[in-house]
């Protein structure tokens, strides 16, 4: 048998602590099988850079059918990393490939904490490709906070995604409506956000049950595990207590949720009363959210019994270990007649493939719709009947598993933006107003025209600010022959529109701030009416 061994701590000495002594208790317990014998075991060691040789994946950047075929011949898989690690970071993708991997192909697979938010972040979205969190450093942030990074969401691509960490919601921003928009959910939530008071998140926390007698726990790190009423019997808690003390240090938690897709379904075997979800089984997949503390018997026990079982399906399975990862018709669900009979029920009557394809097209989109969801109905109804398990005392029934939906997030409505302004508009804005102070610097009529005026202004820059001032160059004669210069009678007729036209009668010229001007200039300038008058004023 082979057994592949995946390390997904980041290089550090405690790390590879922990790394040693969890590779060390599968070795002890797979020798310790009675029926292992006439076995050998191949135990792979690899960390999370190393992976490339056993992932094939076509809709991320692994296309090499031999690396698929070479992940067809592991048996096991366990896989363990950090707690309070991303499922998301960018340095864990190997690792999610991996897992989505063994989702499709159910192959065997053990894994702790980190493990534990990463199947429910597949299972939950249903993303097939690696995507980016851009808002709060990767880490998500609360849904009021979105408006912070408005610049960061204009940059986003189709991969690139806000988290609101409050209900595990991903959102996608629409550039031309301005609002976010939720795309799914992502089954995990941040425990201290969600817990804050008058928020949604009290909608996604576990509502605590009243208990009694409860335990005192040494600190908050420690917290009790309780196995749900159905699964009591079940082979992974074999020797296990109902109740017993575990370590948890990861910040995020895992929420029930319904899920998109039938075949990425989980479902939670045992819980804590204010956590939520502990332990995860999605078909061979053993999840577990925490660290296994090899002090507490029943913490070993449950990798003991998950290696007994897998070796036990593997030597008397003729099913396990059959579907390629290479080969997508063996995992994909099956769209052939079963179903239609499900719906119409026709038991023994089959119809081809050709006859289904052309009463599909001939439908209405509608009745398409509607019919899909009847064929969706039938097979859940269906898969709910063989999954039935029988019980003694209490636990006669088992919990259903989460309906599918079509979208599962939890927050329906969109968030609209503030008010932004695209960039064209702000350049044309900014042109405008630029050429507002250019040309309205003087109240004369000769500086607003822009023809005349342009080469005669200066921009000089100063500490506070840009500011315009005149060029202190000698300016041309055309210049000042532009002015009309205004008589005195004019000027009091504009003063005082009242008076009579006996005080506004004379010829004195006022002259309206040119004298620093050269006398000659304007002396040219002025008709012989006014050179007598403008002569005296200069003497």
């Amino acid at each position: 048998m082979k057994f592949l061994i995946v390390n997904g701590f980041t290089a550090t000495a405690s790390h590879q602590k922990i790394f040693h002594q969890f590779k060390q208790q599968i070795f002890k317990i797979t020798q310790a099988q009675k029926e292992v014998a006439d076995i050998d075991f191949d135990f792979i060691e690899l960390d999370r850079h190393n992976l490339e040789e056993y992932l094939y994946e076509p809709e991320t950047s692994h296309i090499k059918p031999e690396k698929g075929q070479k992940f067809d011949t592991l048996d096991i898989v366990f896989i363990i990393a950090s707690p309070n690690t991303r499922p998301w970071n960018p340095n864990m993708r190997n690792i999610i490939s991996l897992i989505r991997m063994c989702i499709k192909t159910k192959k065997l697979l053990f894994m702790t904490s980190f493990g534990a938010q990463a199947l429910a972040y597949l299972c939950a979205s249903n993303i097939s490709t690696h995507i980016n969190i851009t808002n709060g450093n990767g880490e998500g942030s609360k849904l009021v906070d979105f408006p912070k990074y408005t610049l960061q969401a204009l940059k986003n691509s189709h991969d690139d995604y806000f988290l609101d960490t409050t209900t595990g919601d991903l959102y996608t921003y629409n550039k031309v409506t301005d609002e976010w928009i939720p795309k799914c959910n992502i089954g995990i939530h941040h425990r201290r956000d969600a817990m804050e008071y008058q928020s949604i998140g009290k909608y996604i926390v576990k509502s605590p049950a009243y208990k009694p007698k409860q335990t005192m726990l040494s600190n908050q790190t420690e917290m009790t595990c309780i196995i749900k009423k159905p699964f009591l019997h079940y082979w992974l808690f074999t020797d296990v207590n109902i109740e017993f003390q575990i370590k948890q240090t990861n910040t995020w938690d895992i929420h029930t949720i319904t899920f998109t897709n039938p075949e990425k379904r989980f479902q939670s075997l045992a819980e804590n009363n204010l956590r939520g979800p502990l332990i995860l089984q999605c078909d061979n997949i053993i999840a577990i959210l925490f660290e296994l503390d090899y002090k507490y018997k029943d913490q070993i026990n449950l990798l003991s019994n998950f290696i007994e079982n897998s070796i036990k399906i593997i030597r008397y399975s003729n099913i396990y270990n059959t579907i390629s990862i290479t080969n997508e018709k063996q995992y994909f669900p099956p769209k052939g007649l079963e179903n239609i009979e499900l719906i119409f029920n026709q038991d023994k009557i089959k119809k081809s493939q050709h006859l289904q394809e052309v009463m599909m097209k001939n439908q209405h989109k509608e009745y398409v719709r509607e019919y899909r969801k009847l064929v969706n109905k039938a097979i859940l109804d269906s898969e709910k009947e063989r999954d039935k398990i029988l019980h003694v005392g209490f636990s006669v029934k088992k919990n259903r598993l989460p309906e599918v939906v079509e979208q599962n997030n939890i927050q329906q409505k969109t968030l609209k933006a503030s008010q932004r302004k695209s960039f064209l508009a702000k350049k044309e804005k900014f042109y405008l107003n630029f050429e507002s102070l250019k040309f309205n610097l003087d109240t004369n009529q000769s500086y607003k025209n822009p023809s005349a005026s342009r080469k005669h202004l200066k921009l000089l820059t100063e500490p506070k600010g840009v500011t315009f001032q005149m060029n202190q160059e000698p300016e041309d004669t055309g210049l000042i022959q532009t002015h009309r210069v205004l008589s005195q009678g004019e000027i009091r007729k504009q003063l005082h529109p009242s008076l009579n036209h006996e005080f506004l009668i004379s010829q004195k010229i006022w002259i309206p701030g040119f004298l620093k001007q050269n006398k000659s200039k304007i002396y040219l300038s002025q008709p012989n009416s006014g050179r007598q008058t403008f002569q005296q004023l200069f003497d």
